[in-house]
């Protein structure tokens, strides 16, 4: 039987949308469980979520949701507006925080049909003996899964909080990491082209794991406000001989200031269709159509198709781990 993979997301639109059509076009099982962390309370945002959680019930798959997210949103408010409740396609997530205890107390009486999944988060938080109270208010929830980030040391931490996780002794585990190498400007991947990116798939269960996670071609840092760059980049995952996956950055040319982003897009859209690399799903055939047809979609549009892509690549493997 093959694990789970978790992609850690953050809500953004581009994000959104890329979960909502993988759905709507069957390119995703509940091998992939994609955690999602809303960091926006804007209307388009709060619609958006709700599109995709309603997309995923309708195709019998579970989506997770942080009900604690650090910023952006409260938990009273995203319970309130997003309609988590009695959804049968929804897993609460809970991140460890110095309030984790006070969110699980606001939704104490809230009833979730899946367990929770947990998240622990390197120097986010530490644990003395088990006694501090984001951790003693594991105790009050039922939960199935924890993912944990900052490798074994974190995962130790945790396990080893006896008081905290008595009664507890069949969930899950997974890493969570972050393996996107986040260069200060898109021109500089032009000097790092192809890079690892990840052997999770392949090593997690040496680990005690039941799975793994990561933040997809995004990495972990948090949004900020974007602004104009003079290059556009395509950060494509493909699996190379030996099924470890690496990532290769197709970068435009005309990168001497910011005008013409149309014509960046088709630069590096170009480069990534004539090299060939895991061109077989369905965000691959659509950067296909836009060169072919010379249509621009908007920067936007690579973030959601490379995010697509990732997801369903992992989910192509994991499915034929089962097979």
């Amino acid at each position: 039987m093959s694990g789970c993979y978790y992609p850690y997301l953050y809500g953004r639109q581009s994000e959104l949308y890329a979960l909502r059509n993988l759905a709507e076009e069957d390119r995703i099982s509940d091998n992939v469980l994609p955690i999602v962390e809303p960091v926006s309370n804007s209307k388009v945002s709060i619609y958006l979520l709700r599109s995709v959680i309603e997309t995923f019930r309708k195709h019998d798959l579970h989506i997770g949701v942080v009900i604690n997210p650090v910023e952006g949103i409260s938990t009273p408010s995203l319970l309130r507006l997003v309609g988590l409740r009695g959804n049968r396609s929804v897993v609460p997530v809970i991140v460890l925080s110095e309030d984790a205890s006070d969110n699980l107390e606001t939704v104490k009486e809230y009833k979730f049909y899946n367990p929770y999944i947990v998240v622990a988060r390197e120097g986010r938080y530490q644990l003395q003996d088990g006694s501090l109270p984001q951790i003693q208010g594991l105790r009050a929830i039922n939960f199935s899964v924890l993912l944990y980030e900052g490798g074994n040391a974190v995962k130790q931490d945790v396990l080893g909080s006896q008081m905290a996780l008595q009664g507890f002794n069949n969930f899950s585990r997974a890493a969570l990491t972050d393996h996107f190498h986040k260069l200060p400007r898109n021109v500089d991947y032009s000097e790092h082209p192809d890079e690892m990116f990840s052997r999770d798939h392949l090593f997690y269960r040496n680990f005690g794991d039941n799975g793994f996670g990561d933040y997809s071609v995004i990495g972990e840092e948090r949004p900020s406000g974007g602004f104009a760059a003079y290059a556009v980049v395509i950060h494509w995952v493909y699996f190379d001989n030996n099924q470890v996956l690496r990532i290769h950055h197709y970068v435009s040319d005309s990168n001497e200031d910011f005008r013409d982003p149309g014509k960046k897009f088709d630069q590096a859209v170009w480069k990534l269709v004539n090299d060939n690399k895991a061109m077989t799903t369905f965000a691959a055939d659509r950067f296909r159509y836009y060169l072919e047809n010379g249509l621009f979609p908007g920067l936007a549009m690579i973030k959601r198709l490379s995010i697509m892509h990732h997801l369903e690549l992992m989910n192509a493997f994991l499915n034929s781990a089962e097979e």
